[in-house]
Formats: structure tokens, C-alpha cells, sequence
């Protein structure tokens, strides 16, 4: 497992919840990110970035656009903390498309792929109903990982 993922609906109150009870003081931040799918539909999102020992977190508020995956994982509260999925790194692209199939055999739901453009490649499985949760496979170009890998460590 490479990452833990939250959703939020209050970034501020994230992190000034993992600051003042987890002790993770920092995260790197990649403000409106936009994520594109495979049907060219686009959503913008709040990212931040840390480490837990070797495990990343990640904290995402959705800002538009088609981000109902995100979204519709919030109860509705002003400053919901959402857990929503495990990100899973794996070393080429056709990997990726690879666990895409093996989540299809496995009646896992494909309920969104696409890329960063120039970044990274990734594939969400619907886990929710033997987990209670979304898998990501992802892909990271060298830059990209390095960029990943030099998030705060906590």
C-alpha cells in the first residue's frame, strides 16, 4: 500500500486536524489540480501530501467539475474527514490497465481511470462492498514520483 486517502469538505480543518491530533504538521499542497477522464470530462481538486512512515497520505477537497467520486463520499457535514481509498502504486501503465482488468473479473466496478497529463495514470475500483472502500491504482512518471516522494515525513 502506497497511500491512504481522505475526502474533505473543509481542507483547512484537515489539516489543522492531522496537525493538532496526528502530529503531521505539513503537507505539500497542489492547489485546483485537474484530473481528466477517459471520456475527456474533467474535475478540479484540493490536494495535500505527507507521510506517515512509508505510508502517504492524502487529503483531497473536491472544487468542481465531475468530482461526484469524491463528493458523494461527504455526509454532508461543513467539515466532514472522509476516508475513501488506498492508493496502490504500480510500476508501468499497462500494469495499471493490467489490475483494470483483474477488477472487472473480480466484479469490482471501474468507477473512474484517466491521467494527470504528462504526470501519471490511475484506475478506481470500487471495493465498498468486501472493503468499505475505493481501490486506486496508479502510476507515476520518475518525475512525478520524485515529486511524491518529497512530501513531508512525519
Amino acid at each position: 500500500m502506497f497511500q491512504m486517502a481522505y475526502v474533505t469538505s473543509d481542507f483547512d480543518r484537515a489539516l489543522a486536524v492531522f496537525a493538532e491530533d496526528y502530529g503531521m504538521t505539513e503537507f505539500g499542497r497542489m492547489s485546483d489540480l485537474t484530473l481528466t477522464d477517459e471520456s475527456g470530462d474533467t474535475m478540479s481538486i484540493e490536494v495535500g501530501l505527507a507521510w506517515a512512515g512509508d505510508v502517504q497520505i492524502e487529503l483531497i477537497e473536491p472544487r468542481g467539475g465531475r468530482d461526484d467520486l469524491y463528493r458523494d463520499a461527504l455526509t454532508g457535514g461543513s467539515s466532514d474527514i472522509v476516508f475513501h481509498h488506498i492508493g496502490i502504486l504500480l510500476p508501468t501503465r499497462e500494469a495499471v490497465e493490467e489490475q483494470r482488468a483483474e477488477s472487472i473479473r473480480r466484479g469490482r466496478p471501474i468507477v473512474l481511470s484517466g491521467n494527470v497529463e504528462g504526470a501519471s495514470a490511475f484506475v478506481y475500483a470500487d471495493a465498498r462492498a468486501t472493503l468499505g472502500h475505493h481501490l486506486e491504482y496508479l502510476w507515476f512518471t520518475p518525475e512525478r514520483l520524485a515529486f511524491h516522494r518529497s512530501m513531508p515525513r512525519f
